[in-house]
């Protein structure tokens, strides 16, 4: 099936373009309070059978609630100081697919980020700041579907790609075509569960003909 002209790509930014692991691990060591230390790979071991992060304070660390309410307003004040961003690192492949993607439709950034300047510097220095029509940021105020429908007018073909069952959600809710990477932290059967259009390992391996396929697969279950 034929791809329309006038169609929007929305991707995710933090975990579907860029890794941002050495960031997250980085601050999670700053905040630890406690004598229990956990290496890099023990942490993203831990994280990768689907502990969340309070799960993770509160029965490893064997943090009180004092301590957990500590440590999550920490983070929120932390996760995006400069210092740590410069911490993050563009996903394999990342680069070409937004080159790619860019030429046949309009590239819409969407990120759960609290504030837009980190985004907008991170882009700049990556040079990527020309793939996008839009940098959506939700700045905390907002959902990741409220926040595109006040920028643009989703469309039945259109398509969103990112790494976390909140990305899959948001498609869903705005009846587009939805895409789920592996390259962020979320485990397969929890993306089975949400049903997204298709798994793939990586950006790098999204092209036009994917789009196609599931735009037809769309078409004929209407």
């Amino acid at each position: 099936m034929t791809l329309p002209s006038d169609k929007n790509l929305y991707v995710d930014f933090d975990g579907t373009l860029i890794d941002p692991s050495k960031r997250l691990y980085r601050l999670f060591s700053e905040l630890n309070p406690t004598s229990r230390k956990i290496s890099f790979s023990e942490y993203w071991d831990l994280k990768n059978t689907g502990l969340t992060q309070e799960s993770l304070l509160t029965n490893i660390l064997r943090l009180n609630p004092r301590q957990v309410t500590n440590f999550k307003a920490g983070w929120l004040s932390e996760i995006e100081n400069p210092e740590l961003l410069a911490l993050d690192c563009p996903l394999p492949g990342a680069e070409n697919f937004l080159s790619k993607l860019s030429t046949y439709s309009d590239l819409h950034l969407v990120t759960a980020r609290q504030s837009s300047i980190g985004v907008e510097k991170q882009l700049a220095d990556l040079g990527w700041s020309r793939f996008f029509k839009n940098v959506i940021v939700t700045l905390a105020k907002s959902s990741k579907e409220e926040a595109i429908k006040s920028l643009t007018v989703p469309r039945a073909a259109d398509i969103i790609v990112g790494d976390t069952c909140e990305d899959i959600c948001t498609g869903k809710a705005l009846d587009i075509l939805t895409v789920a990477v592996e390259t962020g932290h979320t485990l397969k059967s929890a993306f089975e569960a949400c049903s997204p259009d298709a798994i793939i390992p990586s950006v790098s391996m999204f092209d036009a003909s994917l789009w196609e396929q599931l735009l037809l697969r769309k078409h004929l279950a209407n």
